[in-house]
C-alpha cells in the first residue's frame, strides 16, 4: 500500500506499471542529455517494464544461488516449478558460454 491522497489504498497492477514506466522514461531522458552515445541504452530503458524488472530480480537471485523457496516467495509464484525456470535458464546460459569458449579455443588449434 502506498499513501494516495489522505487515504491508503492498495496499489493496482496498472498503477505500478505506470509508475515503473515513468521511472524508466525519466531515466532514459537523463541518459539522452548525456549525448548520442547513450541513445541505445535510453531506448532499452524505454522498452523496460515492471515485468522485466521482476524477471531481472529473479535472474539475479538465481545468479546469487538464493534458496529456490525464497525466490519463489519473493516473486509470488505458487509453484517451485515456475521459479526453477530461472535456475534452468542460468544453467543453459553457462552451458552455451562454455560451448562458445570451447569452439573459440578449438578454432585456434588448441586441444584439451
Amino acid at each position: 500500500m502506498l499513501p494516495v491522497g489522505e487515504a491508503r489504498k492498495p496499489l493496482t497492477r496498472a498503477a505500478l506499471h505506470k509508475i515503473v514506466k515513468e521511472v524508466f522514461a525519466r531515466a532514459a531522458s537523463s541518459l539522452r542529455v548525456g549525448g548520442d552515445s547513450n541513445e541505445e541504452r535510453a531506448n532499452r530503458l524505454e522498452q523496460a517494464s515492471a515485468h522485466w524488472l521482476r524477471h531481472s530480480a529473479g535472474s539475479h537471485m538465481a545468479d546469487q544461488q538464493i534458496d529456490l523457496r525464497l525466490v519463489r516467495d519473493n516473486l509470488g509464484h505458487a509453484s517451485l516449478t515456475t521459479t526453477s525456470q530461472y535456475y534452468r535458464q542460468k544453467v543453459v546460459m553457462c552451458s552455451l558460454e562454455s560451448r562458445s569458449l570451447i569452439a573459440k579455443d578449438s578454432g585456434r588449434g588448441n586441444s584439451t
